[in-house]
């Protein structure tokens, strides 16, 4: 497994190689060399994707209150159907994840605010 990939990743991953190592010839570096490439694609776009997806979650969790409290929102947030925040790599978003991940949006959000 190429270093750059890990954790779920490498597990989706894993059976792909595999099959491209029995094939022989180019396939193991073919297969690795785009497994990176889609990998770090996805994580792009993915990241980019689950700002968004944040931002429309806060404005569901948060209705029409201007305020509220970080355990709730993370709370709220959890409850969510089909929410990625319970598990992003492992890991449900905590009060430092959430600040983190609403950084990149806290000038638009201000200047719309």
């Amino acid at each position: 497994m190429p270093g750059e990939i890990i954790d779920r990743d490498a597990d989706c991953w894993e059976a792909l190689l595999a099959v491209a190592d029995a094939a022989g010839g180019h396939w193991p570096d073919t297969a690795r060399r785009c497994a990176v490439a889609l990998v770090a694609l996805f994580r792009e776009v993915g990241e980019e994707r689950l700002g968004v997806r944040l931002l429309a979650d806060m404005r569901t969790v948060l209705a029409d209150d201007d305020q509220a409290a970080t355990t709730a929102i993370l709370d709220k947030l959890h409850a969510l159907d089909e929410s990625p925040w319970i598990d992003i790599r492992g890991k449900p978003l905590n009060d430092r994840r959430l600040a983190a991940r609403l950084r990149p949006w806290a000038a638009l959000i201000s200047a719309f605010g």
